[in-house]
């Protein structure tokens, strides 16, 4: 029922660095190098409560391979069904003189029954003013809760059962995104995926089984409705956004270099699996160069639906060399 890309605030930030890496890509091998061997430190909280810090670690192997590695732990107290969640990712890329290849695993688990596994991949075409790539998506999430459902059921009239539901979620999405370079300090960018999903609800409880179908009917129906419900109550905006499923998402940018900074605001609009609920997330963020090696990008932005509004910041912290 829950789903992640790669890190949010790393994400959000990405717009802000699209200027610098294209100009990297095209003067030297070794500069583009240089910008992928790095590590990081990353915090991101928002006004309902929720954390999330992660480490991130990005090595080369020679001028034209990479390796990532990242850890983190996202703690959602707004949520007591979300809880804390720890995770784990490794990526690899690899480019040629225009073509770029990327593809990252990511490893989701708290501390009940629940697990969720994500694949993304990305093929990108990049030239010094502009940059233009596929991207593809695919999840599965594994999440066991105890459900106790108060009806009235044949024979046994008015009572409450205990039950065990298994809900899997597994999908696939699909998009694509564009970087242009207006001018050595201005870039824009646009982005966007469609998502399919399959969602399997599995009900079991200890009855007589003379008295298991109609009974299974009735718990069937209400914890399906009720997993729909907590499905649609969750927020794309703020921390959580990264572990909320999707039905598509669209998102545009701008970013400014100059001097040793640069500033970026992007506009993120994303529907809700299975309901009607649009977000739109504003964001403003930054990144300076603190000499030769350290970068400081914090993030700011607020995202609205109809459930209301949602604050949130964060800073990431990298040293590259």
């Amino acid at each position: 029922m829950r789903a992640s890309t790669t890190l949010l605030l790393r994400t959000l930030i990405a717009v802000t660095l699209a200027a610098t890496c294209m100009q990297a890509h095209a003067d030297s091998d070794d500069s583009y190098v240089s910008a992928m061997r790095y590590v990081s430190l990353d915090a991101q909280g928002d006004n309902n409560d929720s954390r999330q810090y992660s480490g991130t670690g990005s090595f080369t192997l020679g001028k034209y391979f990479w390796l990532q590695g990242s850890v983190g732990k996202l703690k959602d107290d707004s949520n007591s069904d979300l809880g804390d969640l720890t995770n784990f990712g490794v990526g690899a890329g690899v480019k040629g003189e225009h073509l770029q290849f990327t593809a990252n695993f990511s490893h989701y688990k708290n501390d009940a029954d629940y697990t969720q596994k994500d694949v993304a991949v990305a093929l990108d075409w990049i030239e010094k003013r502009f940059s233009f790539g596929l991207d593809g998506f695919h999840r599965s999430s594994d999440d066991v809760t105890a459900q106790s459902v108060t009806d009235t059921y044949p024979l046994l009239g008015t009572t409450t059962i205990a039950a065990r539901a298994e809900q899997e979620l597994t999908g696939k999405g699909f998009g694509a995104h564009a970087s242009v370079n207006i001018t050595e300090a201005l870039s824009v960018s646009v982005g966007g995926m469609g998502y399919s999903y399959s969602n399997d609800v599995h009900v079991t409880t200890e009855v007589a089984a003379a008295q298991a179908p109609a009974i299974a009917q009735i718990l069937q129906r209400r914890i399906t409705a009720r997993l729909q419900d907590r499905l649609n109550s969750l927020s794309s905006g703020g921390v959580t956004r990264n572990v909320t499923p999707l039905d598509s998402t669209y998102n545009v940018g701008v970013s400014y270099l100059f001097g040793v900074a640069s500033v970026s605001a992007q506009y993120v609009r994303d529907k809700i699996l299975d309901s009607d609920s649009i977000t739109n997330s504003y964001i403003l963020g930054a990144s300076i160069f603190a000499g030769d090696h350290w970068t400081l990008s914090p993030i700011i932005g607020e995202s609205k639906s109809d459930s209301g509004n949602i604050t949130f910041g964060g800073l990431s912290v990298s040293y590259n060399w």
